[in-house]
């Protein structure tokens, strides 16, 4: 009997500083819908008198006096180039950073940039080293073999042919790629 008396007074009792909540009355779902549609309609007419139609808003050219240019020009693109060389530079042996200094140097750079995008393709490297590895080891195995001389003139025109078969591939490619394109 004690035991079910503690247990009365327990629950009258609010707990370590909380209070007894006021019973609210029971509010019906219909009513909580009702409330929330006029919230929803109340936000809905606000957003419309405070937006502006399309023909209200014009998008300027250039930039702002307070905002940043939104571009990357050249000037910004050298500023930070000099900067990374600048930076890694500092972590360079004597010997490494001169060569570095002498390898990007504009000229330099340029007769590379323009090598890169026409003489050094990956594809016709990979074909003509390929064809030249390939065919002047046949070569010397026949040459042994057979027993005649060994031209090493072989190895570049192999190469040099590799090479070439290398770009066709390359071009043809392309220009399927571009003919799917454009269908």
């Amino acid at each position: 009997m004690s035991e079910q008396l503690r247990h009365v007074e327990h629950e009258a009792k609010p707990e370590h500083g909380r209070e007894a909540l006021p019973k609210q009355p029971e509010v019906s779902v219909e009513h909580e819908k009702q409330k929330q549609h006029e919230v929803l309609e109340h936000a809905k007419k606000a957003v419309e008198q405070q937006a502006k139609s399309k023909e209200d808003v014009s998008v300027e050219s250039g930039t702002h006096r307070n905002e940043q240019p939104l571009f990357v020009n050249h000037e910004l693109k050298s500023i930070a180039l000099n900067r990374t060389l600048a930076r890694v530079r500092r972590h360079l042996s004597a010997p490494d950073r001169l060569l570095s200094k002498a390898i990007h140097q504009p000229a330099v750079q340029a007769v590379s940039e323009a090598g890169a995008k026409t003489v050094a393709r990956p594809s016709g490297l990979l074909f003509g080293g390929a064809t030249a590895l390939i065919g002047s080891s046949l070569a010397l195995y026949l040459a042994k073999h057979y027993g005649f001389r060994y031209n090493y003139f072989l190895v570049l025109v192999l190469f040099v042919g590799g090479f070439a078969v290398g770009l066709a591939l390359e071009f043809g490619l392309w220009l399927l790629r571009r003919r799917r394109v454009n269908l």
